[in-house]
């Protein structure tokens, strides 16, 4: 009996793996679908042409697209643990200032 559910939960974990895949191309896909330039709408009203190419180089939005995707692919889930915003401390703290600790 452990064994045929082991061998479902292994089944569903290797089923998932192209399926996270789909889902992130498919999210990387359609934001470079969106109508305007990336690095307009990061640099903001009237920017002049240098920043413009500053905010590519710095983005990554003048490399090809697979290039883009790779990153895309790998950065994506490690900016999220990096981040201060979600340690545990920048967690708890909303909570902490509500108990009085």
């Amino acid at each position: 009996m452990i064994a045929v559910i082991t061998r479902l939960l292994l089944r569903r974990a290797l089923l998932a793996v192209p399926l996270v895949f789909a889902v992130v191309a498919l999210t990387f896909f359609f934001i470079r679908l969106a109508p305007g330039d990336p690095a307009q709408i990061l640099a903001g009203d009237a920017p002049t042409a240098e920043f413009l190419a500053q905010v590519r180089a710095e983005y990554g939005l003048d490399r090809p697209m697979w290039t883009q995707f790779l990153a895309f692919l790998v950065v994506c889930p490690l900016q999220r643990y990096q981040s201060a915003s979600h340690s545990p401390a920048a967690l708890a703290s909303p909570w902490a200032d509500r108990s009085g600790a």
